[in-house]
């Protein structure tokens, strides 16, 4: 005679253990990356460039909101396409770059040579990361960042 079974009774009741514990490990993860907050609504990211006659920078500038702080101690850093390597020294920042790494505002600074910027100007995306904490946690923010210099 034929039996016909289920893909679910060949799991045993060890397995059905295991898993029934795996989601309600995983649930709670779920629902708090569900409730997480936007990264617009505890960090301002701005672009501004600054010219002279024998130098210019753009700065990208991370302002936390009240309640946020970036700490020297994290992960920061600022990826520019390759597109950008002509204008730019390099296509990697970090926390050598940022004006003044205890400052509550970040300011990464990256020069470039004004001679060599194209006619009519240019603009990029820039891929950020950084860590941004509260009292209670912290948050690994990933931002694309426009970025131009006219």
């Amino acid at each position: 005679m034929f039996r016909v079974t289920s893909p679910f009774s060949r799991i045993g009741r060890t397995h059905g253990a295991s898993l029934l514990i795996l989601l309600l490990l995983i649930l709670p993860a779920l629902l708090a990356f569900a409730g997480e907050k936007g990264s617009k609504e505890m960090v301002d990211i701005r672009t501004e460039v600054k010219k002279t006659e024998k130098a210019a920078e753009l700065a990208v500038t991370l302002h936390p909101k009240k309640g946020y702080e970036i700490k020297p101690d994290t992960p920061l850093e600022l990826k520019l396409p390759q597109e950008a390597a002509s204008l730019f020294t390099k296509t990697a920042y970090g926390w050598p770059d940022v004006a003044d790494a205890k400052a509550r505002v970040k300011r990464i600074r990256l020069p470039f040579d004004p001679k060599k910027r194209p006619k009519g100007g240019a603009a990029w995306t820039a891929k950020i990361r950084f860590v941004l904490c509260s009292a209670k946690s912290c948050h690994l923010i990933r931002e694309s960042v426009p970025l131009s210099v006219k």
